[in-house]
């Protein structure tokens, strides 16, 4: 009697082992899951914001610099939207300021041009 409670009690303490086990391979294998959904939604959100940023200063050429960003900021709420994703307006401004100053930094001295003309 007493080997069949001293197996069990083995027995219990390799489940338990095994459970944890598994519960904290599950729980970083979702936090990974997570982290990369986080990180295609950010390359996503940029992606888009360089292409308000080039819409916004193609369409409205004439415009001042806060006119552009206002309709850049209009398409990029709208595009993130359509993709089910919420964006703040404190975002908004962010990515397209981060968007500008990426094309100012490829482009150089070609921007200057561009937006002179």
């Amino acid at each position: 009697m007493e080997n069949m409670t001293f197996a069990q009690s083995i027995m219990y303490l390799v489940i338990s082992a095994a459970v944890a086990i598994a519960a904290e391979y599950l729980r970083r294998r979702l936090g990974v899951e997570r982290l990369k959904q986080i990180q295609k939604e950010l390359i996503l959100k940029q992606d888009l914001a360089v292409v308000a940023v080039k819409y916004a200063e193609q369409a409205w050429r004439n415009l001042d610099g806060e006119s552009k960003y206002e309709g850049a900021s209009e398409w990029l709420a709208e595009a993130l939207e359509a993709r089910g994703i919420h964006a703040e307006p404190e975002d908004i401004r962010a990515l397209i300021e981060w968007a500008l100053r990426e094309i100012k930094d490829q482009l150089g001295e070609e921007w200057a041009k561009v937006s002179e003309a």
